[in-house]
């Protein structure tokens, strides 16, 4: 005969969940959903750097001058804050606003083919603040002119394959290589970079010595 107390027990439980129930299974997959990715992205930021920081400088197209820049002087080669420090000075010195960096570049930093693929994946979501209540228009993201910006948990999956690509496509870009990789990815927090929710607006230097 069932008591009161067993009745408690039974709801004790229930709430509570045993290794077995449904509610532990759940949220077990639920950690481990966003651990994987988590630790995906932070070994490729790691991977990221290290490539770059390895990468022989004797494969780099060496050809003189081209468009105006000795690729073999590095005073020449590496572009120190060539699109200042705010949007409006970025738009002044013609630099392009780069969706996968989030980061005002000159020309010789800026992919814009890649910058249009990752566009063309989805209307990305950004938001004002932590908690994701206040959204930002779309095309009000993309002007370039937010400081900063919180982000939907998807993006940082594809960015983090999206920097990978950017520096490759760089390296292999005849006559440029490591100067036309951006000092935002050739730097140690990038990993943080990306897995952090908030996505900050950089001006970075162009090119590597």
């Amino acid at each position: 005969m069932a008591t009161e107390g067993d009745d408690d027990h039974d709801r004790m439980q229930a709430s509570t969940g045993s290794p077995g129930t449904p509610q532990r299974r759940q949220d077990f997959l639920s950690v481990r959903t966003l651990y994987l990715p988590t630790s995906l992205i932070l070994l490729m930021g790691f991977l990221l750097y290290l490539a770059i920081q390895t990468f022989p400088a004797s494969s780099w197209p060496r050809d003189g001058v081209r468009n105006g820049i000795d690729y073999n002087n590095a005073e020449t080669a590496v572009m120190i804050a060539p699109c200042g420090n705010t949007p409006d000075m970025a738009r002044a010195a013609d630099c392009k606003f780069d969706t996968v960096s989030f980061a005002w570049l000159p020309e010789r930093c800026y992919d814009a083919e890649l910058s249009e693929e990752f566009a063309q994946i989805k209307q990305w979501e950004y938001f004002e603040d932590q908690n994701r209540s206040v959204k930002v228009p779309h095309e009000k993201a993309l002007t370039g002119d937010y400081s900063a910006l919180y982000k939907e948990f998807e993006y940082h999956l594809r960015h983090g394959v999206f920097m990978w690509k950017k520096m490759h496509r760089a390296l292999l870009r005849e006559g440029v290589g490591r100067r036309g990789i951006d000092s935002s990815i050739a730097n140690r927090a990038v990993a943080m970079d990306l897995v952090n929710s908030v996505i900050v607006l950089k001006f970075p230097d162009c090119g590597m010595a």
